[in-house]
């Protein structure tokens, strides 16, 4: 059984309205909608914002449904210029933005007790997801470090910060490297893929509210790609 997370009901509405075989079960806030996608055993979350939010369903997932991989799924800022709302995005590492504890000699984005900051998404996954893109006919996805933090960034400022201190950063968000802690903890190998709903700059809540939607969809036809190619 393979998990998947978003933040929201437009994040995962499309992929539980398509389950086979629907069962749900709450457990804690956690409305767990299990079923059959793309072939696939599956149980699907909408976990709130945040990144606590986010990282308490994966421990659910893991816990309760022993699940062999977890997907993020849903929106994200853009942080590559040239991206259109609706470009697709997979992680090959994540970073949690608003960790600093540098003060004490960490860097940034590392937690202490932590070897870096950095989470490293399953290479496997990361194949698959290439292979899986190609197939289905999307147009190909971007790749590269997702950025993640308790913070809705809309500001050209923090995007020159994030490009300084961060390079080779994709997107931003509030989820998926909470997400890749909590799987890393546990051996449990993660993917976060999204969509570009904004470009994180001044007028990124603007556009959020327009193209969060088909951001969503366009991440969840992704998803749906890959489960295909699993096993």
């Amino acid at each position: 059984m393979y998990g998947i997370i978003g933040a929201l009901d437009e994040e995962v509405e499309t992929l539980i309205a398509a389950l086979e075989h629907k069962k749900e079960e709450k457990i804690g806030p956690y409305l767990m909608t299990s079923g059959v996608l793309e072939g696939k055993e599956v149980v699907i979350c909408k976990s709130g914002v945040g990144k606590v939010a986010a990282g308490c369903c994966a421990v659910v997932m893991i816990d309760h449904y022993q699940v062999k991989a977890i997907i993020n799924t849903g929106a994200a800022g853009g942080l590559v210029p040239g991206m259109k709302v609706g470009d697709t995005i997979f992680c090959t590492e994540a970073i949690q933005h608003d960790v600093d504890v540098t003060v004490f000699n960490y860097q940034l984005g590392q937690l202490p007790g932590r070897p870096g900051p950095v989470y490293k998404a399953d290479p496997a996954l990361i194949e698959k997801a290439r292979a899986a893109a190609k197939k289905a006919g999307l147009q190909k996805p971007y790749e590269g470090l997702i950025l993640s933090g308790d913070q809705f960034i809309s500001s050209d400022e923090k995007i020159a910060f994030f490009k300084e201190k961060f390079p080779g950063c994709v997107a931003v968000e509030m989820e998926g490297a909470a997400i890749a802690q909590t799987a890393q903890d546990f051996n449990v190998p993660f993917l976060v893929i999204r969509a570009v709903s904004d470009c994180a700059d001044n007028d990124g809540a603007i556009s959020n509210d327009e193209f969060s939607k088909l951001a969503s969809v366009k991440s969840a036809a992704l998803v749906r790609a890959l489960l295909t190619e699993l096993d």
